[in-house]
């Protein structure tokens, strides 16, 4: 047997409140198992998993920047995990990378100064030993 998980779609639509409550009610009545929810943006933007979507319907643009919950935790992995320095240097050069991607390949000063901001809080632990 094959089973799939799907946690996370998203669905940019011109849809009403109604409409989409409608619309949810009766997705969620084809499978029990299978249950749909529903979020729309606010002052224009929407937090979808890391990213930001922030709408400029006057350009009909969607621009996009990387985003933390408030309540995310200040690690991305245990600096005394048994990871390799190389393991270790990767996720973060892979962050980096992610930042500048989700930003339309521009710098994004703010998103940059919450990743050092991360980074600093690293070495603070490493250096503590906690």
């Amino acid at each position: 047997m094959l089973n799939q998980y799907v946690s996370d779609i998203i669905l940019i639509s011109d849809l009403t409140k109604n409409q989409m409550q409608k619309l949810t009610l009766d997705l969620n009545k084809i499978d029990k198992h299978l249950q749909f929810t529903f979020e729309f943006e606010v002052d224009g933007k929407l937090p979808f998993l890391d990213v930001l979507l922030t709408m400029d319907k006057e350009r009909e643009k969607i621009r996009t920047s990387w985003y933390r919950k408030p309540t995310a935790a200040k690690t991305l992995l245990d600096f005394k995990s048994d990871h390799t320095s190389a393991v270790k240097q990767n996720i973060v050069k892979n962050m980096i990378s992610k930042i500048v991607l989700v930003n339309g390949n521009e710098r994004n000063e703010k998103n940059l100064t919450v990743f050092r901001t991360v980074i600093i809080h690293l070495q603070l632990r490493a250096i503590l030993g906690i």
